[in-house]
């Protein structure tokens, strides 16, 4: 399967950092889907409509996932105001 991708740069621009994280964390979901999908159609011969997704576990994940990416730009964010504020005082 194609893997789902966040493109849309201007988007992307405008977006919360929360809200950023919560995009990436629903596409990394999607994505560890399509590969258990196609995982199943390889080995077993399965198909994808008769596997089984469970939504209070992808919402679950969605959330752990959502906060750790979060908590990541977060402290790339302060740590470049950090960098800003050190260059502004050598000016």
């Amino acid at each position: 399967m194609k893997k789902v991708k966040l493109v849309n740069e201007n988007y992307m621009n405008e977006m919360s950092n929360f809200e950023l994280s919560r995009w990436a964390a629903l596409v990394e979901g999607v994505n560890i889907i399509a590969d258990k999908a196609d995982e199943r159609v390889k080995h077993g011969g399965k198909k994808f409509n008769k596997m089984s997704i469970k939504q209070p576990a992808l919402s679950k994940y969605i959330e752990s996932t959502c906060d750790a990416i979060c908590r990541t730009f977060n402290a790339k964010d302060a740590k470049e105001e950090s960098q800003r504020a050190e260059r502004a005082k050598g000016i």
